[in-house]
């Protein structure tokens, strides 16, 4: 009998939480601290009749995501988020200028939805580098924008913790690759 664990099949190896990588921008990918997976939840509707209750899914909503980022010195990690929100098209209050009839030059309105594809890869084999092995799993976050991007809140000379900058995403839905299975929708 093979020993399931020595077997040398690296599709027998479990996923593990810490190897995972991910791309966004132009940030290295050894700031990433942590981060979810997308989650997703369907709504229903339900319908009665008689004395009985139908249930037909409804509307999907897409959660949020969050990625707790290492706030490194360089590339300074709070500066190029900062960066990548001013790219995104908002601009701060004092950067708008009157015109003399008393209109704004400039506005506070977002150029586009979509900031940067945002991709989170979970490294499938124990080898692996993060390329395109089917035991990877890529999710592709679509039309994904800057929601919250949260500093670091304490500095403290008692505490000896790395300084992190959180970052909420919103989207509107994601795509999957890889699982070795062929499955790309989200």
């Amino acid at each position: 009998m093979a020993n399931f664990w020595s077997s040398g099949n690296s599709a027998a190896i479990p996923k593990r939480n810490f190897r995972f990588l991910v791309n966004f921008g132009g940030l290295p990918v050894w700031i990433a601290k942590s981060t979810q997976l997308p989650n997703f939840s369907v709504g229903e509707a339900k319908v009665h009749f008689v004395n009985h209750e139908f249930k037909y899914p409804g509307k999907v909503t897409y959660q949020d995501l969050q990625i707790s980022l290492i706030e490194a010195v360089d590339p300074n990690t709070s500066f190029e988020l900062l960066k990548e929100f001013s790219n995104s098209g908002y601009r701060n209050p004092s950067a708008i200028s009157e015109d003399p009839e008393g209109g704004a030059q400039n506005s506070i309105i977002f150029k586009s939805k979509a900031v940067r594809t945002v991709s989170l890869i979970h490294l499938g084999g124990p080898s692996d580098e993060g390329g395109s092995d089917p035991l990877n799993n890529t999710y592709n976050l679509k039309n994904a924008w800057i929601k919250t991007i949260t500093l670091p809140q304490s500095l403290d000379y008692s505490s000896e913790e790395v300084s992190d900058v959180q970052i909420t995403f919103a989207y509107d839905y994601f795509t999957v690759e890889g699982g070795g299975d062929g499955f790309t929708e989200g």
